[in-house]
């Protein structure tokens, strides 16, 4: 009973949030409805920037370039082939999702800081391209989607969006790739400090064995020498 009670308590909470959402929309005015749409569009990218960084331990800053070339695919399949709104949605993802494997194998090499820079080189590098390929993507006027939609259907795409993308990202975190997430971020946050040094505490990162350096002191209650020792990956 008392292991249902706190998620029983988590459903009631996701409910309530649930229906305020959905009632949200029709107590606003429509610039406001549209606000909250582009509101959902920055939850999505958060929830993927909390994934990497508060499960992995990883900094990225080029999460606006992959939000940019979703963004980017939606219009242009809109605007040049007539494509259904909805339609171009899983499109989006495939291509976002592409680009960011092509990105992702080669910055496995990296973590901390270098993946910061390497995210941040994509960061600026990615605004460039609509400049340079103006042709397609309409240069720095940007370009139209050829169907109009009310601020309430953008409103309700968004917010359906986030709930798919939580229930993906759950069932992400809960399975085999949440916990090697999990144990990446352990290990990379596995570092000797000068107490754990002092008292010949063992750690290491990112291997099975660790290596230890002796080191003699003579100890004040005793003439005999002590070792001890310090270990390091």
């Amino acid at each position: 009973m008392r292991a249902a009670t706190p998620t029983l308590i988590r459903l009631l909470v996701i409910a309530a949030a649930a229906a305020v959402v959905a009632l949200l929309p029709f107590l606003l005015s429509g610039y406001h409805t549209g606000l909250g749409a582009r509101v959902a569009v920055y939850v999505i990218a958060i929830l993927g920037l909390n994934i990497l960084t508060g499960y992995t331990g990883q900094i990225s800053i080029g999460h606006g370039a992959f939000m940019a070339i979703g963004g980017y695919t939606t219009a242009i399949m809109s605007h040049d082939h007539d494509t259904n709104l909805i339609a171009t949605l899983p499109l989006s993802l495939a291509v976002t999702f592409g680009c960011g494997i092509l990105v992702g194998i080669p910055a496995l090499r990296f973590s901390g800081v270098y993946l910061a820079l390497a995210t941040f080189a994509l960061a600026v590098s990615v605004p460039q391209l609509p400049l340079k390929f103006s042709k397609f993507t309409g240069g720095s006027d940007g370009i139209r989607t050829s169907h109009d939609v009310s601020h309430l259907w953008l409103y309700g795409v968004s917010w359906t969006c986030v709930a798919v993308s939580f229930l993906l990202a759950w069932l992400l975190l809960r399975g085999r790739i949440g916990r090697g997430c999990c144990s990446r971020s352990r290990s990379s946050s596995a570092r000797p400090s000068p107490a754990s040094a002092r008292s010949g505490e063992c750690w290491s990162e990112g291997s099975s064995s660790a290596s230890c350096r002796p080191s003699r002191r003579t100890s004040r209650s005793s003439a005999r020498p002590t070792a001890r020792t310090w270990c390091s990956a």
